[in-house]
């Protein structure tokens, strides 16, 4: 009899749960017919979370690499230009003191030049002027002539 009672307990106990899961699942599906939406949205932004941090993470590996092989060639070749620029810059420096020194001996032998040039014209204009020294026009022609200089002279 104790075992018939305990089938009989058994067999309400399990119709008893037979009905909690009918009624659970009868409110899950009542929820998911209410709620479908909210549901799928939240459902697509999980996918969407995940889906963006694969890609994120994907993207580190692949598409960086070239984005970074592309950018330490740039960062070399103004590196390059750099140094061909502080080259240029040298060189530019080197020339002009090389320029001002030329030029400087440029100028003192024109100074000099022009100092014998003068020395020269000097005795030039002394002998003229011994020669003519009775002849003042003969003496201003001719010193027209040495030193470039106009000569008027005078009506009779």
């Amino acid at each position: 009899m104790v075992a018939v009672q305990a089938w009989i307990f058994l067999g309400q106990a399990s119709s008893l749960l037979n009905r909690i899961d009918t009624i659970m699942l009868e409110g899950i599906k009542i929820f998911f017919k209410k709620s479908w939406g909210t549901i799928a949205a939240i459902a697509a932004g999980v996918a969407a979370l995940i889906g963006f941090f694969l890609v994120r993470k994907s993207e580190e590996t692949t598409a960086s690499v070239p984005f970074k092989d592309m950018q330490d060639s740039h960062t070399k070749e103004i590196e390059e230009v750099k140094q061909t620029i502080a080259v240029e810059k040298e060189k530019l420096a080197d020339n002009e003191v090389k320029h001002e020194v030329i030029v400087a001996q440029i100028e003192a032998q024109h100074v000099e030049a022009k100092k014998t040039f003068d020395e020269k014209k000097k005795a030039e204009v002394k002998q003229i002027v011994k020669d003519y020294a009775d002849k003042p026009e003969e003496l201003a022609n001719k010193l027209a002539e040495v030193t470039g200089f106009k000569v008027i002279l005078p009506e009779e």
